[in-house]
């Protein structure tokens, strides 16, 4: 994406326009052509022979190119309007508190997370089941959604700790997530292998795969404190 980025970057209408043409493209060969089936298709070579064997086994990466570049360009598309939408609301509530400022902002935030809320879930039973493997169109339109409404809950967090005039720092979990970002990113990363080579995800029932996932955020939490703990240390030797 960076190399994307460097070689054609686009922003606002222009970045919305290409993310929605690449992804409808995607979406189109994903349905519309053979690769749909060969990308569900459990058979894989054992060994790598040829640069087609290579392909094959890593084929949902391969052709998921065009999708991750629609979310990238949807999500800088998303970043302008957020930036767009701030300063008009600040702009709007000129002369008066920031506090309105921010109910503004909030208020449109959530009406952008409804649309799109809405939209991932028409595509989802409209025209594909989301995916992140494939990275399909209502994959992206999931993203978007939820980048969304974070974006709305801190602004409505915000808006509430300035309201009740309490503090406005973070809470500690995120500030100590925020703090040491470099462990827990290898160490989810690392765990995410462990969990690939050990259970059979696909076949997974609900109840293991909330285990999971439940077990996997405990364990991003306890890095987090146990850099913050140390740091802790360090400043009181």
């Amino acid at each position: 994406m960076a190399l994307l980025a460097a070689c054609a970057p686009l922003s606002g209408p222009h970045a919305a326009a290409a993310a929605a043409l690449l992804a409808a493209v995607h979406q189109a060969a994903l349905l519309r052509s053979p690769l749909g089936a060969w990308l569900e298709s459990a058979a894989r070579p054992a060994q790598v022979t040829s640069a087609w064997t290579l392909l094959s086994l890593n084929r949902e990466g391969v052709t998921s190119l065009p999708g991750y570049a629609a979310l990238y360009y949807a999500g800088s598309a998303l970043g302008s309007f957020l930036q767009w939408s701030a300063h008009e609301c600040i702009a709007r509530a000129k002369m008066q508190r920031a506090a309105r400022a921010a109910a503004l902002w909030l208020a449109v935030l959530l009406a952008a997370s409804a649309a799109l809320w809405a939209a991932a879930v028409g595509l989802d039973t409209s025209v594909q089941r989301v995916s992140r493997r494939f990275c399909n169109a209502p994959y992206a339109a999931w993203v978007l959604a939820a980048a969304a409404s974070q974006v709305a809950a801190a602004v409505a967090a915000d808006l509430v700790l300035h309201t009740l005039g309490g503090s406005v720092a973070p809470p500690p979990g995120l500030a100590a997530v925020s703090a040491h970002m470099l462990p827990v990113f290898l160490v989810a990363n690392l765990s995410t292998g462990a969990v690939n080579l050990t259970v059979d995800t696909l076949r997974a029932s609900q109840a293991e795969a909330v285990l999971i996932v439940g077990a996997h955020a405990a364990l991003l939490w306890a890095v987090a404190g146990a850099g913050r703990r140390r740091e802790a240390k360090g400043k009181r030797l």
